[in-house]
């Protein structure tokens, strides 16, 4: 059996609905994946009652995922013995192909991956973009708030010892974080090209004169919202918090204690660390409370 005769023969007689664009494509993927013809054709038969499901269950094809696929393949489980894993594969791939010609959704990308990619599309070319990186970079690595950035002075940074104070908002009270290198190099860059020179301390100030602080946290939230809008990334989140959220989840994922986000992020409640961490409560250990010299 050839392309030819599986497309045809099978695009006619089969009955796939919504799915027989891309019947094709499919079949040329995986002959060219060296599938023997008479493989393809079981495949090509559960797709078909992938079909029928989808028709019988009212699903869109613009809302297909790997979520509804489980449930189709769940559902096929109890009807027949089918191989799991070979089903699996064959509606993946073949959901692979919807996605390719931007039928079903994209997969959901993970918080980690979008924030990067909000900072590879900040614009490093202009003075503007290389202070906007540098800030987003301090979301992003260090979990900072928007607040803490722009309270940040020129003699928080102890380049010497590489770290950043955080002054607390009201009293006397301070934090310290790593100054990481890429961190440091971003706000070394703009402190020496770009940064306008006045009297005033604070370490990121408007790009036209007169050169002041950036004036609140709505300041930061419009920076966050352009830069997640030029990178095509819809979130609920929209502020600093957003990145916060992202290095906590992140640092999980990449098996952090709950310990260590707390103590990086500065909570001072083990439920701040559940909210961004999204574990429940009663798995959570006490949390330290803030790193030496912190806030009590």
């Amino acid at each position: 059996m050839t392309l030819s005769f599986l497309s045809s023969h099978y695009i006619q007689s089969a009955r796939f609905g919504s799915l027989s664009p891309y019947i094709k494509p499919y079949i040329t993927l995986v002959l060219n994946k060296g599938y023997k013809p008479t493989t393809v054709v079981g495949q090509l038969r559960l797709i078909a009652r992938l079909n029928r499901w989808l028709l019988r269950t009212d699903h869109d094809l613009g809302r297909l995922d790997e979520r509804v696929l489980e449930h189709f393949q769940k559902c096929e489980q109890k009807k027949r013995r089918t191989a799991a894993n070979g089903a699996r594969i064959t509606l993946q791939r073949f959901l692979g192909v919807l996605r390719d010609a931007r039928v079903a959704p994209l997969a959901e990308e993970s918080p980690a991956g979008a924030v990067q990619r909000v900072l590879d599309q900040c614009d490093r070319q202009t003075a503007v973009g290389r202070r906007n990186h540098a800030v987003l970079l301090l979301l992003a690595r260090l979990g900072m708030r928007g607040g803490e950035v722009l309270r940040l002075n020129l003699e928080d940074i102890d380049w010497h010892n590489a770290r950043i104070i955080i002054r607390a908002s009201k009293g006397p009270g301070w934090t310290q974080l790593p100054l990481t290198a890429e961190v440091g190099e971003a706000i070394a860059r703009y402190l020496r090209h770009d940064r306008p020179r006045c009297n005033c301390r604070r370490v990121f100030l408007r790009a036209r004169a007169p050169y002041l602080a950036l004036s609140d946290t709505q300041a930061i939230t419009s920076l966050v919202r352009r830069a997640l809008k030029k990178a095509g990334i819809e979130s609920a989140r929209k502020g600093g918090h957003l990145f916060r959220h992202s290095l906590a989840t992140d640092m999980l994922g990449h098996g952090a204690s709950l310990n260590e986000i707390g103590e990086l992020l500065r909570h001072r409640s083990p439920n701040s660390t559940a909210v961004y961490a999204k574990v429940e409560l009663t798995a959570l250990r006490p949390l330290a409370l803030s790193w030496p010299g912190g806030v009590q």
